[in-house]
């Protein structure tokens, strides 16, 4: 039994550890999408607290108050870092702030 435990392929390796190998490539793999997509999300979710920061509600059309009023409460159910890490990942890319008009062109 020992001797199929040992196994050598044809590099000297046991199959166990190619295999093993083999699932950390595709574990890694994985980890690099899920990132790229955590950067998207990031990215929307910033995009999004910037367009409801700087909502005027006195020229919103009346039928947006309720769309406004659930993307606004599902903004801020983000854990606080999340959304400094979101808005941060616009201003990075895109140079927008949440300031004002007059801070932004100084």
């Amino acid at each position: 039994m020992l001797q199929t435990q040992e196994r050598r392929t044809h590099l000297g390796r046991r199959a166990s550890d190619l295999q093993r190998e083999q699932e950390l490539s595709m574990l890694r793999t994985e980890v690099e999408m899920l990132m790229t997509e955590r950067d998207h999300l990031l990215r929307t979710a910033g995009a999004a607290a910037m367009f409801v920061a700087k909502l005027d509600t006195h020229v919103l059309p009346e039928n947006t108050y309720e769309a406004a009023d659930i993307l606004a409460k599902v903004i801020n159910t983000l854990p606080e870092e999340t959304l400094k890490d979101a808005v941060e990942s616009v201003r990075t890319t895109y140079g927008e702030t949440l300031g004002d008009k007059s801070a932004r062109m100084s």
